[in-house]
């Protein structure tokens, strides 16, 4: 008989502003309290959705310890004291590190993997295989959020098909009603803005997007991108090395802490990764009404519709990717229909209230084995 509210743990690496750590924010306050008792544990760094995890009495700890074996401890004594029915892993470096001092511990595991699982290089691809198919031992159901992670595993025969479980991103719509910026805030003017939204790293691919810009700007010259989001210095270096020749035409923004007000400013919401778990900006931008220009990798078919919630295109071709831009932009019409289209899809199959509510049955199932 399993006794209710059941102590989740939560464990990520760190709380900033990627979609992993946006998920488990909405996650973890839309769990039914009377039946879970969420905590998140940072263990290797806060960041901005701390504060407000914390205002809600789900952050575990405010302190973080500096050194690995220090925050493996700290996470050591925190189970030990609380003792809870479940730990909940995310991110990498929880994946492969707090599953096994839980299962020490005695706690039944579910870690979640997100894109991250896919690399491009092929050295450290295999050392991160390695690692994924040894993370796996010590869980008891691994969480991924797209088919396309789950047949990643299995092609390359990392986690059983048994464990696995597919639960795709969900949004809180309410919160897309908020507005904090302006185009006057930005110094827009009146003509298209093409948004990019993501961490300034090469799997995004901003090369591309730069190059994509640089075709549609020979074409429709009044246009203005955006790009949202930071990463490592040397490579945004390198962007903006490579934007220069575009002046003013080009933004970088960095990191945005309201991205869905960005998009209620753009035209169209462009991803050009090389690889992508699903896609959650395009969700958001959906979510906005907000026509998306995507690349075929991954979970992004998952989201988007290619011709009816917006365009998928192939990767790594500035090519490609202008013309699905300058397509959006030329039949305003039909971004508009695109963008309805994208914001009922969201509605009826990627709500966070779908997402609490598998994640729930797949928690009660596991507390019916113990």
């Amino acid at each position: 008989m399993v006794a209710f509210p059941s102590k989740v743990v939560h464990v990520i690496d760190s709380l900033g502003v990627g979609g992993a750590e946006q998920a488990l924010s909405l996650l973890s306050r839309h769990l039914d309290p009377d039946r879970f008792h969420c905590r998140v544990f940072p263990l290797s760094g806060l960041g901005p959705l701390a504060i407000d995890l914390d205002q809600c009495g789900l952050l575990a700890t405010t302190t973080v310890a500096r050194s690995l074996p220090g925050q493996l401890r700290a996470l050591h004594r925190y189970l030990l004291q609380e003792r809870p029915s479940i730990v909940h892993t995310h991110l990498n470096r929880s994946d492969f590190l707090a599953g096994p001092i839980a299962r020490a511990v005695g706690v039944p595991v579910v870690l979640s993997y997100k894109a991250s699982i896919l690399r491009t290089d092929g050295r450290r691809q295999r050392v991160h295989d390695w690692l994924t198919r040894v993370a796996s031992r010590s869980n008891d159901t691994v969480v991924v959020l797209s088919n396309a992670l789950r047949h990643y595993l299995l092609l390359r025969r990392l986690v059983p098909d048994e464990k696995i479980r597919v639960v795709h991103y969900g949004l809180e719509l309410d919160d897309c009603e908020k507005s904090s910026v302006s185009r006057v805030d930005l110094g827009l003017g009146d003509g298209p803005v093409v948004l990019l939204a993501a961490r300034l790293e090469p799997r995004k691919d901003h090369r591309t997007f730069l190059e994509a810009a640089r075709l549609v700007l020979t074409k429709v010259p009044g246009v203005q991108f955006l790009l949202a989001g930071d990463g490592a210095p040397e490579y945004r270096d390198q962007l903006e090395r490579q934007a220069a020749p575009l002046g003013h035409a080009i933004r970088f923004l960095g990191t945005c802490q309201d991205v869905p007000a960005l998009m209620r400013l753009s035209t169209v919401v462009v991803l050009s990764s090389q690889t992508e778990g699903l896609g959650l900006v395009l969700l958001e931008a959906m979510a906005e009404r907000r026509p998306v220009v995507a690349t075929r990798v991954g979970g992004v078919p998952e989201v988007v519709v290619d011709g009816v919630t917006g365009l998928l295109v192939d990767p790594g071709s500035p090519s490609a990717l202008a013309e699905g831009i300058l397509e959006v932009l030329a039949r305003p019409e039909r971004a508009q229909q695109m963008g309805e289209a994208g914001r009922l899809r969201v509605e009826t199959q990627f709500s966070v209230t779908r997402m609490a509510g598998e994640i729930t049955a797949l928690y009660e199932e596991l507390l019916a084995r113990v």
